[in-house]
């Protein structure tokens, strides 16, 4: 690795994960089920304004950024 003057760089590791990952834009899982679920409540939250689980960001309630298709 090479890093420049002054550069951060931080190193994460840690036992292997149990069962491989899923990923689907920012959802992350090893059921697909629950990254499909995330999709619609995120598109819920999109449609609403904001959801229970998908909350507005305190002062940028007019953006949310769309699932990509």
């Amino acid at each position: 690795m090479n890093l420049e003057k002054d550069s951060i760089a931080i190193l994460c590791g840690g036992a292997p994960l149990d069962a491989p990952r899923k990923m689907d834009w920012n959802f992350v899982s090893s059921d697909t089920a629950k990254i499909t679920t995330a999709r619609e409540d995120w598109t819920t939250a999109i449609r609403d304004g904001g959801t229970h689980r998908f909350p507005a960001v305190p002062g940028d309630q007019s953006e949310w950024i769309p699932l990509p298709h």
